[in-house]
């Protein structure tokens, strides 16, 4: 059995990783620069681009270093040690690239008086599960695992930047903003690479290869705000403003309601009531909580911050039966992790997710147990277990044989508007129940199995329906 010294080597990894920030070596150096003109404000995207370059180079040099053969049990690297390590360290960069991406952002929106909040992207985890398995392929030589820990590691680094361009281009332009990506070639890539540069209106001129890497490519991606230039978000017509209109725009603050200091205070308090009393009513469920293991990866800036959003939900609950003395419940619980420890951290954060669970089970029970009383098969789950629809196919042939007349959309249109879905086999099955239709899914094969419209609904699924219609009405 492989002996799991991940968590080890990603403690190693990741203070030599904190080292570069104070190194005084080329690599380090410039990374340094880089943050220096993050904290004055003087950076640009262009630097960001750079600054993924260089912790993705760092990166890939420590992962050669600390999951090289003599550091491994029985010089293997296992796909637990390299789950534990690469997870971790790809998601260290992912956090601090969209970071200081967001810093770098609202510093350049400040002139163009833009205040749109820089939007994080989505982790690649399929990207990163691809370079994890890569790398474990024990038909894989040492110098073919070594040059899996340098350009995919480095690339996928650097892809993080570039789905953060992506997603705050979209954004911005869905906000009706005149947005351009540009891809810079810096006159010494390649001829596909060449072929790229350049400037393009987003989204409708945008090539579909823009954002697109090769190993060792050398473009960058960054996008623009064109000052002084909106356009309609539906009809995407761009429109330069008058100066009488800009007057009105910049009046817009001036013209809102002003309150007294008692008034604004009262409204303060009616508006952190409404937030509380609507946390506690949408605890999210016990599968949107992190494992303990997944703590055990997380950056501690991370950690910490998810620890403090656990602890603001517990007691805005007002089922923790501390009395706060009229005390801001929110800097409560920043005081509670201000300065803990990861192991503090960890040890708070479990806990809470145990509150939080009951409390949200104490609302639910009754639900469920009524569901249950229907007779149907399967562990129900309500709100539905989340899963990414986009990594879903069909297998159409079965549908097709039994006539259920549905096609891919209304499948995945069934599962985004379920009220429910039922755990089968262990989980290996999940069916997703909406009042439109059905869509059973293959969790290990990414597989919609079937999906059938509600007429097809038997007696005990109809009865399910009609209990979760009842209950939604209370």
């Amino acid at each position: 059995m492989a002996i799991d010294i991940g968590a080890d080597i990603l403690i190693k990894i990741r203070e030599e990783f904190d080292g570069i920030f104070n190194s005084k070596s080329a690599n380090g150096d410039y990374i340094q620069k880089i943050l220096k003109k993050v904290e004055d404000g003087t950076a640009t995207m262009q630097d960001v681009s750079t600054f993924s370059k260089g912790i993705g180079t760092k990166l890939s040099e420590l992962l050669k270093k600390h999951l090289s053969a003599e550091n491994l049990p029985d010089g293997t690297l296992y796909y637990n040690i390299a789950d534990t390590v690469l997870g971790g360290t790809l998601h260290d960069n992912y956090e601090l690239i969209n970071s200081v991406a967001g810093q770098v952002q609202k510093e350049l929106d400040k002139p163009l008086g833009i205040n749109i909040k820089p939007q994080k992207a989505k982790f690649p985890a399929e990207r990163v599960h691809l370079i994890i398995n890569a790398v474990c392929d024990k038909t894989a030589n040492a110098d073919t695992i070594e040059r899996r820990l340098t350009s995919p590691v480095e690339n996928v680094t650097e892809s993080f930047y570039n789905d953060y361009v992506e997603e705050n281009a979209k954004f911005r332009s869905d906000a009706g903003l005149k947005v351009y990506i540009i891809r810079d070639d810096h006159n010494g890539c390649c001829e596909w690479c060449s072929k790229l540069a350049g400037k393009y209106e987003y989204p409708d001129k945008v090539p579909k290869d823009v954002y697109r890497r090769h190993d060792n490519c050398g473009c960058t991606t960054t996008f623009d705000n064109s000052k002084g230039k909106f356009q309609n978000v539906w009809s995407k017509k761009s429109w330069t403003p008058s100066a009488e209109e800009k007057e009105r725009m910049k009046n817009i603050k001036a013209n809102a309601t002003k309150y007294t200091p008692q008034q604004a205070r009262a409204k303060e308090k009616e508006i952190k009531q409404k937030i509380a009393d609507r946390t506690a009513k949408n605890m999210i469920s016990e599968n949107d909580y992190h494992t303990k293991a997944e703590l055990v990866k997380m950056p501690l800036s991370k950690l910490r911050e998810e620890t403090t959003e656990m602890a603001k939900k517990y007691y805005a609950s007002g089922k923790s039966g501390i009395s706060f003395g009229g005390a801001n419940t929110d800097e409560v619980a920043k005081n509670l992790t201000a300065n803990a420890s990861r192991n503090s951290l960890t040890k708070d954060y479990m806990a809470l997710k145990k509150h939080l669970i009951d409390i949200d089970k104490s609302g639910k029970s009754g639900i469920i147990d009524l569901v249950k009383e229907t007779g149907i098969k399967g562990v129900p789950n309500i709100p539905p277990k989340k899963i990414d629809v986009k990594g879903l196919k069909i297998n159409s042939d079965h549908i097709s044989e039994r006539n259920h007349n549905v096609t891919f959309d209304d499948a995945i249109s069934f599962i985004e508007k379920a009220d429910i879905s039922l755990t089968k086999w262990q989980g290996e099955y999940e069916n997703y129940y909406s009042t439109s239709g059905a869509t059973f899914v293959n969790t290990i094969s990414k597989e919609i199995e079937t999906s059938f419209t509600a007429d097809e609904f038997d007696d005990k699924a109809k009865k399910m329906m009609e209990v979760i219609e009842q209950w939604k009405k209370k």
